[in-house]
């Protein structure tokens, strides 16, 4: 049990940079030494109550200074650390709670007390947490996991992977690129901490002694970049989502952000176009990270290559081993499609809960860590992806990929989002369906004619539906079976 606790990794750090700023959220601040102490009133706090060594501390919060402390706090105490979703409903909390094993959750005020396992943590609570004397004494030894995050994919499903305190070190090391300036930097937090990425960087971040502007749980494009100039961020990391509301607020003359060392995006695909106009409009700094709730920081398409490979998401990082194999596990040869699965220099992450990704979702065997996605790498080491593994379809017996046909459709001037789906036929077996956002008055007949134009026949959608807007989940991601549920 000799591994360090990662909250007690993060006292030292607090020493170091004590009155330096540690975090800003909205119009607060608190510097490194404050944070630590308040860190140690928590973990105080759990231990009184009864929290023990392993059990497992959901963190029900949006995002902001405290909510970040209670994530140190609870591994400080010896607990493992489970972010949730704070849009969550009572009854979708109670079910995690269950399926996690979680021990207790800390939640909002507006969160009614239903649960005796609920602790809200309204303005009574934080009276008692500030009442309680932080003490550098000894500490429950360090859970087993330190964190427990969950991901649903698009299937909803929730799926949970134990990080150990080791890997969340290896982890916030790898996350480094996202820090070109070490402590100096000002990382922009714009995730939620319920995500992977949100929760994992951030705590690297301040790790490093890089003080964390934290973006309250929703906010506006431009709020963010208010937020960008006003604090001098030199990185940050958004979804998808984010990334596209920016390209309004580019100026004609000039990037958007000039200052910025790295302004990743990651959680969701994007259109080649999208790469080459954030690299062009937002920031030559931009970079499109492929990365898994497994495996971590898989590639970066970065630089110049952005130009030249918009299609790809970049090379492996150093320590990222990655193989393309057949449904036999066998290797393919270069330039063929078939399953992605990685190897990374210290992480060995543990799945936690029923479902284990199933034949086509994120799985471990043999030590691979399979991401569940489809992709091939070619001659120059770049990866490509080809879509999720249980996206794929059979028509007529010849695999189709969704991907394939979303990016032609993506092509035609007036589409402005898209999605494709199979649903079953009575003569193929499976068939295609799209869902355009569309600028203009352009008619499905249109974009199938566009369709027919660039792809062989069994790849053309058979009905393109035209909508205002796709469904995304809280990941940022297509939610399939809402799609699925508007099928006529």
């Amino acid at each position: 049990m000799g591994e360090i606790n990662i909250a007690d990794l993060f006292r030292s750090t607090a020493r170091e940079y004590a009155g330096k700023t540690a975090v800003v959220w909205l119009g607060d601040a608190i510097s490194f030494d404050a944070f630590d102490r308040d860190v140690s009133r928590i973990a105080r706090y759990l231990n009184r109550r009864g929290v023990r060594r392993n059990d497992r501390i959901g963190i029900c919060l949006p995002n902001s200074i405290g909510s970040l402390a209670a994530g140190l706090g609870v591994m400080r105490a010896g607990a493992t650390a489970v972010p949730l979703d704070f849009r969550l409903k009572p009854p979708s909390l109670a079910e995690l709670i269950d399926a996690f094993d979680i021990a207790a959750v800390l939640v909002e005020p507006r969160m009614p007390a239903q649960s005796e396992k609920w602790i809200v943590t309204d303005e009574a609570w934080w009276r008692t947490i500030e009442s309680i004397e932080p003490s550098d004494t000894s500490y429950p030894p360090p859970a087993d996991l330190a964190s427990i995050l969950l991901t649903s994919g698009t299937t909803g499903q929730p799926l949970g992977t134990g990080r150990s305190h080791g890997e969340m070190m290896t982890r916030a090391r790898q996350n480094r690129a996202y820090r070109p300036n070490g402590a100096g930097d000002v990382y922009l937090n714009a995730l939620p901490l319920s995500f992977s990425a949100g929760f994992v960087v951030t705590i690297g971040a301040l790790l490093q002694g890089a003080t964390t502007v934290m973006m309250p749980s929703i906010f506006s494009a431009e709020q963010m970049v208010e937020a960008v100039e006003r604090h001098g961020v030199t990185s940050t990391l958004l979804v998808p989502t984010t990334l596209r509301s920016l390209f309004s607020l580019a100026p004609s003359d000039r990037p958007l952000f000039e200052g910025l060392g790295f302004l990743g995006c990651g959680g969701a695909p994007l259109f080649p176009e999208e790469k080459t106009a954030a690299y062009e409009r937002l920031s030559p700094a931009f970079g499109d990270v492929y990365a898994s709730s497994l495996g971590g920081v898989i590639s970066i398409l970065s630089g110049p290559d952005v130009m030249t490979h918009p299609d790809s998401v970049g090379r492996p990082l150093p320590g990222v081993t990655i193989e393309i194999v057949d449904d036999a596990n066998v290797r393919v040869p270069s330039g063929t499609t078939g399953n992605i699965r990685l190897k990374s220099s210290g992480i060995t992450p543990t799945l936690i809960g029923e479902r284990n990704g199933g034949a086509a979702g994120d799985r471990i065997v043999n030590g691979w860590i399979y991401t569940g996605e489809l992709g091939r790498i070619d001659a120059n080491g770049f990866l490509y992806l080809a879509g999720r593994a249980s996206d794929m379809m059979l028509v007529g017996g010849i695999n189709v990929f969704p991907d394939e046909i979303s990016g032609v459709l993506k092509d035609h001037p007036s589409v402005r989002d898209v999605a494709v789906i199979s649903r079953p036929s009575d003569k193929h077996g499976e068939e295609p369906v799209a869902f355009a956002v569309v600028r203009d008055r352009t008619t499905p007949q249109e974009l199938i004619s566009h369709c027919v134009a660039k792809l062989p026949s069994f790849k053309v959608p058979r009905l393109v539906i035209t909508v205002d807007a796709l469904p995304y989940n809280a990941h940022g991601k297509i939610d399939a079976e809402r799609l699925r549920a508007m099928l006529p």
